[in-house]
């Protein structure tokens, strides 16, 4: 489980995160996403998420790095 900040000064709605597994050449070797509030995510506030890239069919061996973005819409 990981924790997700509002940073920023406005307020965020409809947050989420996607994750990027890359391998040692720096290719993608899976995305996916977690959903993490539908509700207000004001600034100074955190929410959990849990991304889980099991159900691919891969060999998760080679990843080196991954990367996270998160998004979110303004109410």
């Amino acid at each position: 489980m990981a924790q997700v900040w509002n940073n920023g000064n406005l307020a965020a709605k409809n947050v989420a995160v996607s994750g990027t597994l890359y391998n040692r050449s720096g290719q993608p070797v899976g995305c996916k996403h977690a959903y993490v509030s539908s509700v207000n995510l004001n600034p100074g506030q955190s929410s959990s998420f849990s991304i889980d890239y099991l159900g691919y069919y891969r060999d998760y061996n080679d990843v080196t790095s991954y990367r996270l973005r998160v998004a979110g819409d303004r109410p």
